[in-house]
């Protein structure tokens, strides 16, 4: 079993954390959220294909500035395995997402529960409900498909857990 995320970081790799965070995930869903009030995107899902990749290809790109930060300052190695997984899941939605709109949100939440497995062991199993519930909503909301909801689920526990395993085991040991 791997460590919880920043086991034995303390302080700084809360702060190492809370940056990846900001970086991956609040900074990009701020600029949507202010594109999509202005009117420049068509909504917060970003519904129209055609603007799905300029937003991914931002968000990957804050995430490679992170794990360059992480490398620079000596960041915690399994932050670093976490934003390379993430990164990973990236450049598969900007590869699939033109084609067919798998759900960005189950394969997040697919990712989330193997990860959570891995590195805490049968705890983790306790993130497979919230993941189920995610997948549930994207069908009841109509947001996705169910056979777009069960390849980003399905992409984030084999893809993105497998790359973040992998990873961990090349920088921790």
């Amino acid at each position: 079993m791997m460590p919880s995320l920043v086991q034995g970081a303390g302080l700084a790799g809360a702060l190492w954390g809370l940056l990846g965070a900001c970086a991956i995930c609040l900074i990009p869903f701020a600029v949507v959220i202010v594109l999509a009030r202005r009117g420049v995107l068509s909504d917060h899902h970003v519904s129209d294909k055609k603007e799905r990749a300029p937003i991914m290809a931002a968000t990957f790109a804050l995430a490679g500035l992170y794990m360059m930060a992480l490398l620079t300052w000596q960041g915690p190695s399994i932050l670093l395995a976490l934003a390379v997984a993430f990164a990973s899941g990236m450049v598969g939605l900007i590869i699939i997402s033109p084609w067919w709109k798998i759900s960005g949100h189950a394969m997040t939440a697919g990712s989330v529960a193997a990860i959570a497995t891995l590195s805490w062991g049968p705890w983790g199993l306790l993130a497979i409900p919230v993941c189920a519930f995610v997948c549930i909503s994207r069908v009841v909301l109509r947001a996705h498909t169910a056979s777009q909801v069960m390849a980003g689920a399905t992409f984030g526990v084999a893809v993105i857990g497998g790359i973040y395993a992998v990873t961990y085991r090349l920088l921790v040991g």
